[in-house]
Formats: structure tokens, sequence, C-alpha cells
């Protein structure tokens, strides 16, 4: 499938059904206006001598105008590239290593589509499913960020699998406060439109205080999330007192999502269905863990989506057995083509299997898979601290130190040690201020050897500090 095509089929079948609400400025616009604008702007970009495979970068923040860009360029066969507000030197970086052909603010979109006319259908680009469709830069730590190459085909497969299981219809609302720059965000979109439903837009879900009222007042049925938001409406008790009768699921990637915040929002809404994930840029979702499943398999991420398959290899790369921990490796058509301009990092991870010819993806994520398939994240190999020989992974501490119901938010990294490898320390933001540091340490140790040495619990009186898409800050909470 195109991307386009789920644009085009709405606006025809349903052309005054709402397509997007802008929740901040309460625009509205249905199929068809976003499908005539979205030709207005392919239009522009047709006349400034974008054609099939130039690439664009879009900066924005979440609006009507930075979906009508993306499709225009999509209708033309231009590879979008999504920012939001990126610094500079990023910016530069970005610009030279995909050799884009144009950067469009979103601010120019209104203006720009209001002197052209629609760009009829006939000159829009002829574009096969393996053709790109847009490129996502990966977060960089030590290192430049690495554009994710997106064909066509891998988007629209991700998209109808991971409907499959949330079951998206032209009745939902979903609401989409994820920066449109991190994939979770971007695919709210396709998520929505693939169906026919109405996609609502919010700048972002950090004021948490405003979030229930959001919910109820838009009717939203479909609530994205990262865990660090669960925790904090959950800490906010606002959900307790903010009827929502039309909320139908919440699901949440990105991070790990604790046993204890899936149960208190289960609690709280009782015919809500959770549907923690586990996902990639580099081949979009994983897997998803099915409310029906949740009991019995809690610490699970689910199984792989409908269309892959899953399993994990050591690192030599043998295959291993059911519930033995390795490196995750999955299997299917939702895997990307790779990264742009970075052909021994592709071909380091991603690879054409030799038994079923699908396309293949070394996660580098630590997993186990139990013998029913559901699969357990254990941590990234940077995410596994090596004590004393044992290896623990980083999620697996913090879900067992967030079970204390005063911990709001837990971040633990390793330390490097001369005589243990690594030592562990703990973040932890509170919202009780009678939680101690030997309360803590006793749940630690409750679980793990007295091999593995807690060196440091550092308490904070806020919560603790996010990446621009909502994440926990590893890299500075490492550094504090």
């Amino acid at each position: 499938m195109i991307l386009t095509e789920p644009l085009e089929f709405y606006a025809r079948q349903t052309p005054d059904k709402t397509a997007v609400i802008d929740s901040g400025g309460n625009q509205t616009a249905s199929y068809s206006e976003l499908n005539d604008s979205t030709g207005k702007f392919a239009a522009y970009l047709a006349d400034k001598g974008i054609t099939k495979g130039d690439r664009v970068i879009i900066i924005g923040d979440n609006s009507i105008e930075f979906i009508i860009a993306m499709y225009g360029c999509l209708k033309i066969g231009a590879v979008f590239i999504p920012l939001q507000s990126p610094k500079v030197a990023r910016l530069e970086y970005i610009k030279e290593d995909s050799q884009c052909k144009a950067v469009i603010k979103t601010e120019m979109v209104a203006e720009v589509i209001g002197g052209y006319s629609t760009l009829p259908k006939k000159h829009h680009a002829s574009l096969s499913k393996e053709d790109i469709s847009l490129i996502i830069y990966t977060s960089g730590t030590t290192n430049n960020p690495k554009g994710v190459v997106e064909p066509h085909s891998a988007v629209s497969f991700a998209v109808r699998s991971i409907n499959k299981i949330i079951k998206n219809t032209s009745k939902d609302r979903i609401l989409c406060g994820l920066p449109m720059s991190f994939d979770y965000g971007l695919y709210q979109i396709f998520l929505s439109f693939d169906t026919g439903a109405t996609l609502v837009l919010a700048q972002s879900l950090q004021n948490v205080i405003a979030l229930p009222s959001l919910l109820a007042k838009c009717q939203i049925t479909g609530f994205p999330l990262l865990p660090s938001v669960a925790a904090a409406i959950i800490r906010s008790k606002l959900l307790e007192r903010t009827p929502l009768p039309h909320l139908r699921y919440i699901t949440s990637t990105g991070d790990t999502f604790h046993t204890n915040h899936i149960e208190k929002l289960m609690e709280v809404l009782p015919n809500v269905s959770i549907f923690p994930m586990y996902g990639l840029t580099e081949c979009k979702r994983v897997s998803i863990l099915s409310p029906s499943d949740y009991k019995g398999h809690e610490k699970s991420v689910g199984k792989p989506i409908p269309g892959t398959s899953a399993y994990v290899i050591d690192t030599n790369g043998n295959k291993l057995n059911e519930n033995e921990t390795g490196i995750l490796v999955v299997s299917g058509p939702h895997v990307m083509s790779g990264y742009l301009n970075e052909d021994g990092k592709t071909s380091g991870r991603f690879f054409v299997d030799k038994k079923s010819g699908e396309k293949s993806l070394i996660t580098n994520d630590y997993f186990r898979i139990d013998g029913q398939g559901f699969l357990y994240y254990i941590g990234r190999d940077e995410a596994v601290i090596k004590s004393s020989g044992h290896r623990i992974g980083i999620s697996e501490i913090e879900s067992v130190i967030a079970q204390l119901s005063s911990v709001a938010e837990v971040c633990a990294v390793g330390v490097d040690d001369a005589n243990k490898g690594q030592v562990v320390k703990l973040h932890i933001y509170s919202h009780n201020n009678d939680l101690t540091e030997e309360a803590v340490r006793a749940q630690f140790y409750a679980y793990f050897s007295e091999d593995v040495v807690m060196q440091k619990i550092i308490f904070h009186r806020e919560a603790l500090p996010k990446t621009a898409n909502g994440k926990l800050d590893r890299i500075a909470l490492r550094a504090f």
C-alpha cells in the first residue's frame, strides 16, 4: 500500500468526516479538505522543482499544517524527514547527510496553499510500495543520529498489523500528543487515517493536569502515552475524578511500562483496554500484549505483531531455546530498509533470513521468549548491568523498585567498578517523603544477590529529567 491511499480513499468515501482536530487552535479539517490541502502543497513543491525521491525536511510541532506538508511530499513521491525544533548543529548534519532539497517550516504552509490549486491526480507520482516514504533520524548518544529508511510497504504493513490488534475503526478519536518527529507520534496519523478515524492533536502530554479534561472534552477513544506520562497521571489522581466514558484503549511504548502502573490504570479505568508494546524505529513495532493475555504474563511485552516472527540468539549468532536470555531478532515485512549512508551499520543489523527469505533485524536488545511465544524485555546491551558475574537488566531493576507504592519514577544506571565490574546507582522520584534508603535497599536485595552492590540511591524532589520525546533522560542521570 502507498501511504497516500487511505487519505484519498476516505476523501472520496466520507468526504465530510472530520479527519483532524487541532485541540490547541480548535482547527478542524475534513477528509476532503485535508486531501485538497495536501494536493495544493504538492503543487507548491512541484513548482519549486521537488520531484520523486527528493528529500524534504519538515520542521514543526503537532499541527494540521505538519500533516499537510508530509502528505504533500508523499503525493509527488518526495521523501519527508520529520523534525521538531532541531538544534542548529543537528539540523545541519541531517541536511548534509540526507542531501535534502528543501526545508519546510509548518508556519509557512497555510500561506503557501492559499495560492495554489490542488495537484491533479494524474500528476501524482507513480510509486511502488518499495519506494521510500520517509526517513526518521534516531537520537544519537555519542555518535551522530542515524536515518532509518522507511519504504511504503514496511510502514503500511506495520500500521495494518497494529490496527488488527488495537482495532481502530472510523468511530475512534485518537489523541496524538507525542511529537510527530518521534515515530510513536507520527504513526498515530497513519493508524488513524488507515481506518477513517479522527485524529486529535495536542502539543504535548507533559501538562498532566490538563490531560484528563482534554480526554473528556474531545471524547478520546484511543490514548497513546509514554510510561512516564502514565506515572504522572496516576500520581495526580485526576483519573479518579474525571469520567471518561468514551476512552476505549491506552497504548504505551518507548520505555518500561511497570506492572504496578498498568494495574493501577486497570483499577481506575476498568472498561479501558491497556496495550503494553515494544518497538524500535528500525521496524516500528515488534510486539503488543493484548489485555486478554495480561494475566499470567504481567511482565511481558506481548507476542510479535501479526505476520511477523521473533527469536533470540547468543553473541555468536546461535539461536537459543525458550526462556534463555539473548539478543532479540525480528523478521517480517515491517523491517525497514536500513540506515541512510551507513552500509556498515546496516549490514551489521539488517539481513535477509536464509530460510524464510524475510527481512530481519538484530535489535541489540536482550530478551527471553517463553514456551507460549511471549516476549520478555531484559534490557539493552548498554542497559544490562554486569556485576560480580551477574547480568541484570536495568528494566528488571526498575520494575522491582517500582513495586514500592511510593515510587513514582525510577531510573537505574550502571557505574564502573574496579572490583565488581559495575555497581548500581538508583535515581528515584517519590511522592512520599517517608520513603527511606533502607526500604529501597531491602526491596532491591529481596530480589537480587548480595554480590550486586547498590552504590548509591539519589532521591529527587521533582520528576526525573526527560528527553524531548518524553523518555527518561538516562544519559543525564548517568552523569548526575
